[in-house]
């Protein structure tokens, strides 16, 4: 009994051996039940957003303010940014051009006649900069100032992805504003420098951020969106 039992393993071990190799099509991506991609395209270590304290002030007024003062997450901060001295304050103001979404949407999609293509789009909000390629003005000022600054400056919407099989302005009605439209962007402010400080003043351009799919019945083709809406300064005081 214990032989045959032998000989019909070695026998499917055998049959085993010889039958093809499957060859499987390579999965599509998966995308969530409101169109949102499950792989998120802001992978970038570089990528930030404005705080969520400062995006609700600024929903109601032109501009927004906090500051930290705590000794031990200022330290922090100075370690993450492989800084030697340690701030006083770090002041952030963000003054928004436009505010169209504070808060990210749910997704949402367009379906045409057809099944397919399908339009999906995720609104992540405003607010949104990479700490180093948005970084467009660095300086220092010393006290004592009643230091002003006020700027014009121009840029484009942005895109990365592909338009697919639908329609550019078919795309940019799902996004809520024209592919490589160019934004003028208008702000001031005003800072006081006591005699002995310094500030150290870094700009940067904030975006409203949108990733969107184009669906269609095998394959979904993904991209992301950037329009330039704000400014963010922040002020280091030593």
């Amino acid at each position: 009994m214990k032989k045959r039992f032998l000989l019909s393993m070695l026998s499917l071990s055998v049959c085993l051996a010889f039958l093809p190799m499957t060859s499987y099509a390579e999965p599509r991506e998966i995308v969530n039940s409101t169109g949102q991609s499950i792989t998120d395209l802001n992978t970038d270590a570089n990528a930030e957003r404005v705080p969520e304290e400062l995006l609700k002030q600024a929903s109601l007024n032109e501009s927004a303010k906090i500051t930290i003062t705590d000794r031990n997450e200022l330290e922090k901060i100075a370690k993450e940014e492989g800084e030697d001295e340690i701030p006083v304050s770090i002041e952030y103001e963000y003054i928004p051009n436009d505010i169209s979404s504070v808060n990210p949407n749910t997704g949402n999609i367009i379906k045409p006649q057809a099944d397919y293509p399908r339009i999906a789009t995720w609104d992540h909000g405003n607010g949104h900069y990479d700490k180093q390629k948005d970084l467009y003005k660095e300086f220092y000022v010393y006290g004592p100032d009643d230091f002003e600054i006020s700027e014009t400056t121009k840029d484009y919407n942005k895109w990365d992805g592909t338009f697919g099989i639908v329609k550019k302005d078919a795309l940019e009605a799902k996004l809520g504003f024209e592919i490589g439209h160019e934004n003028t962007l208008e702000w001031k402010s005003t800072t006081k420098i006591k005699d002995g400080e310094k500030i150290r003043f870094q700009l940067y351009k904030t975006h409203h951020w949108v990733t969107y799919s184009l669906i269609t019945e095998w394959k979904t083709y993904k991209g992301e969106a950037y329009e330039p809406n704000g400014t963010l300064i922040k002020k280091i005081k030593y």
